[in-house]
């Protein structure tokens, strides 16, 4: 299989420019080499994502931003290697999305426990009111769009691809914002309430149209 198939058709815009070219050449140049199976590399990107968490627990948001976007960037190398080596299998996609919320989730806790005590208890409520939305939104929008696909069969509602909920774009706001924090950590509520906006959104349009959409 050439490399320009194993990326996938769902890759959101920060993937398909950014974190899939950078996961290609990892998988191709150092891993399709190696003894490692797909499902054992997801366990290792999830135990590599995981440490943000500690991170930002410590105060050291460009780190945690860092090291999360460095695990959404490693993220497409198990699936590229199962793809590479025939090992494709619904364990692996099982494995793969149900760590990813794992992470997310994990994530965005410590990120936001470390933000409400570093911005005071002025701001603290509006840290912890946007970073659980977040957390919700990015399991929501995940679960709903799962049910949408099986139902139709493959496909999604049509959604402005400036509002993009996809977990590569949310990954990298997260960063970006999580480095700009060095300045002034409260700079990390404008990511973290938009994802909550872009992905509560989605989710709950997808309910709006559920009924429209699943009797065709």
């Amino acid at each position: 299989m050439g490399v320009g198939g194993l990326g996938k058709a769902t890759d959101g815009v920060v993937s398909r420019y950014l974190n899939r070219r950078f996961s290609l050449l990892i998988t191709t140049r150092l891993l399709a080499g190696t003894s490692i199976t797909p499902n054992q590399l997801t366990w290792m990107i999830f135990a590599l994502s995981l440490q943000a968490a500690p991170a930002y627990l410590l105060g050291l948001y460009w780190l945690g931003g860092l090291i999360a976007q460095l695990g959404s960037m490693l993220d497409g190398c198990d699936g590229e290697l199962a793809r590479l080596k025939g090992m494709a299998s619904e364990l692996g996609a099982f494995y793969d999305a149900v760590l990813d919320r794992y992470t997310d989730v994990i994530t965005l806790a410590a990120l936001t426990y470390r933000l409400a005590w570093d911005i005071g208890p002025a701001l603290s409520a509006y840290a912890w009111l946007a970073g659980l939305l977040a957390a919700v939104g990015g399991l929501m929008t995940s679960y709903s769009w799962h049910l949408i696909k099986t139902a139709l069969g493959g496909g999604d509602v049509a959604w402005p691809a400036i509002l993009s909920d996809s977990r590569d774009v949310r990954m990298l706001l997260v960063a970006v914002g999580s480095v700009l924090a060095h300045v002034d950590p409260r700079i990390l509520l404008a990511p973290l309430a938009w994802i909550a906006l872009v992905t509560n959104a989605k989710a709950f349009y997808r309910l709006a149209v559920a009924r429209k959409l699943l009797r065709k």
